[in-house]
């Protein structure tokens, strides 16, 4: 099972990805691969697709195909969906393999049509943070390259999927607690006093529950 055509897959070590799993049709890793019979090169099912729709020979070595050519590339398949990836959804510290990700994006806590605004306060004030902190060192060092800003805009996303507030860890580990702890001040976090004063019950309950994040 594939991540669907339209969502971004954030590899966990991009640089260890084999060339040879990358689509010389839309220079991505493989979605759905395929393998041309008729001479053995591998793309994306829909780069392919699209391709014969005006040429029916192969990008590459130009030989002819037809439809009956089209056979699903399993060896590829199954070693992408083997390779770790992110969660999508801002703050959320879940990692796995790609062939996990569908199942895991059904239950994601984090999901931004669901998650509770005491969460979602936190995420967008780190990002905010981040987009800041971004502005300022692109003023002092200016960059030409939009692929290399936006390349560091992934992983700014990436870094902070893995290193979100400890409101928003412990919401992933125990949704309960969490909700306890917030919604008696009624889901929202009114002041800065009122906002720390939750955090150090957090770090308090933690204490007394033995837990570790």
């Amino acid at each position: 099972m594939e991540c669907s055509i339209n969502t971004k897959r954030k590899f966990v070590c991009l640089d260890n990805v084999s060339k040879f799993l990358y689509c010389s049709i839309c220079d991505d890793i493989f979605r759905n691969p395929i393998r041309l019979k008729s001479c053995g090169h591998t793309y994306c099912m829909n780069c392919i697709l699209s391709w014969s729709k005006h040429n029916l020979n192969c990008p590459l070595c130009r030989v002819d195909f037809t439809e009956k050519d089209i056979k699903i590339d399993i060896i590829a398949t199954n070693i992408i969906n083997d390779l770790e990836i992110y969660c999508n959804n801002l703050g959320c510290p879940w990692k796995g393999k790609l062939i996990d990700f569908p199942t895991h994006i059904k239950k994601c806590y984090f999901n931004p049509n669901e998650v509770p605004e005491y969460i979602k306060e936190v995420l967008t004030s780190k990002n905010k943070d981040k987009s800041i902190n971004k502005s300022n060192e692109n003023n002092d060092n200016k960059v030409d390259d939009e692929n290399e800003n936006e390349d560091s805009h992934d992983n700014n996303l990436t870094s902070f999927n893995t290193k979100s507030s400890l409101r928003a860890r412990l919401y992933s580990r125990n949704r309960e607690l969490v909700n306890n702890v917030f919604s008696k001040s009624g889901n929202k976090i009114v002041d800065n006093q009122r906002d720390k004063r939750k955090e150090s019950d957090l770090f308090n309950i933690l204490r007394e529950n033995n837990i570790s994040i």
